[in-house]
């Protein structure tokens, strides 16, 4: 498989993915039209390199997938979803958890004290951007729940 194919499957599938939020009635009219728009970014006469073609179907695939969620709210989407705060404090839980483990079996001191450091500090920033996310949740609701 050669890089522009990968690229090209990877795109698809995050254009897939971008579909899945948008309302049924225009998800599957902007899955056509941007899985044209990806054949032809492939199959683009201009770009020869592999590599190039990888690196802008892969832009084009990432851009769908970003603006795919301010495009179902304009049309009225309400796409549930995992509350991102959630997946931040679940990777803070499996970060420490790890740290621990591999604590258990190689001592502290040493190159060893370096690696728990940098795990417990990636394990605190998530777990504080878990925090944030809640504390932005809330206030959406609150402010969702004010003008009902």
């Amino acid at each position: 498989m050669t890089g522009s194919a990968a690229g090209g499957l990877i795109a698809g599938y995050l254009i897939r993915r971008a579909c899945c939020r948008l309302p049924e009635d225009i998800g599957d009219e902007c899955y056509r039209e941007w899985a044209a728009e990806l054949a032809a970014i492939l199959d683009d006469p201009e770009t020869r390199l592999p590599l190039v073609r990888a690196a802008r179907v892969l832009g084009f695939g990432v851009g769908i997938w970003t603006s795919a969620r301010a495009l179902g709210r304009a049309h009225g989407s309400r796409w549930s979803r995992l509350p991102r705060g959630v997946l931040f404090l679940a990777g803070a839980i499996v970060v420490w958890v790890a740290a621990v483990e591999v604590s258990s079996a190689y001592p502290l001191d040493g190159p060893w004290g370096y690696v728990y450091v940098a795990a417990g500090g990636v394990s605190e920033a998530l777990g504080v951007l878990a925090v944030v996310r809640a504390v932005r949740w809330f206030a959406r609701l609150f402010r969702q729940a004010r003008r009902s």
